[in-house]
């Protein structure tokens, strides 16, 4: 491997160590080495995370989504700081885009139907929380919320029937 790859390896090994500092480091070695890399900014980003300075690993997500990244994970990433920082436009957008790259990404799909129960968006919501149960029919999360749409919904039958899924 390349030696900026060695950087990004051992930050790797830094934060599953939960050394935060030293990973940092290594990732901001691997950037030096090659700024046009996304997977460097992206690493950088959740260090930014686990350290809750949520605006520079925003701005770190940014960087990586603008040298066009190929991992859905900085896109649900940014979607759930955006949710944070109540900029929530922004956030159905990332949760898509996340999906588009990802189309079986149940983690953003999961993201997007809370976030749209949450606006009244109850039909999208519905039909995200959907498509986690085609993806996975355990996501009891997933269930449970649907159920309780369906409620709102008045889909009695559906709601009942969602319930008694889950008390199997």
């Amino acid at each position: 491997p390349s030696t900026h790859g060695l950087y990004f390896e051992k930050g790797r090994i830094y934060l599953s160590m939960k050394d935060t500092t030293a990973a940092e480091n290594n990732f901001d070695m691997y950037i030096k080495a090659d700024s046009t890399s996304p997977i460097g900014w992206s690493a950088k980003a959740l260090v930014k995370i686990q350290q809750n300075n949520y605006d520079e690993a925003y701005r770190c997500y940014t960087k990586a989504i603008k040298l066009k990244t190929t991992y859905a994970g900085d896109y649900i990433n940014r979607g759930i700081i955006n949710v944070e920082k109540k900029n929530y436009r922004e956030a159905l957008s990332d949760y898509s885009q996340a999906i588009k790259m990802e189309p079986k990404s149940m983690n953003a799909y999961m993201n997007r139907a809370i976030l749209r129960a949450n606006l009244g968006d109850d039909n999208n919501a519905y039909s995200d929380f959907k498509k986690v149960l085609e993806l996975d029919s355990s996501v009891t999360e997933a269930r449970y919320s649907l159920a309780m749409l369906n409620i709102k919904l008045r889909k009695y039958k559906d709601a009942i029937s969602d319930y008694n899924e889950i008390l199997k």
